[in-house]
């Protein structure tokens, strides 16, 4: 992906991806960072001129919320100030 996260290429290996990004990076007008993705390994590589940073994913928790309702959604039970 570009610095717009458009998608701009699909390779058949991670490192196939990897390389030809720093290959981009010749061009004047690449939109940076390039970013390369291995959606099964949780991994991007995020690509400048002056970096080439490896970036893991973090597995995301799923915390509790609050109990359901059997309110109408928009509806309030809330009474107004002042009454």
């Amino acid at each position: 992906m570009n610095g717009y996260g458009e998608q701009m290429a699909t390779f058949a290996t991670w490192n196939e991806a990897h390389v030809w990004a720093h290959e981009k990076l010749q061009d004047p007008d690449a939109v940076l960072p390039l970013e390369v993705e291995d959606r099964a390994q949780r991994i991007t590589r995020r690509i400048t001129r002056e970096t080439c940073e490896l970036i893991a994913w973090t597995i995301f928790t799923k915390i509790g919320g609050c109990e359901p309702t059997n309110e109408t959604p928009g509806a309030s039970s809330r009474v107004p100030d002042g009454q």
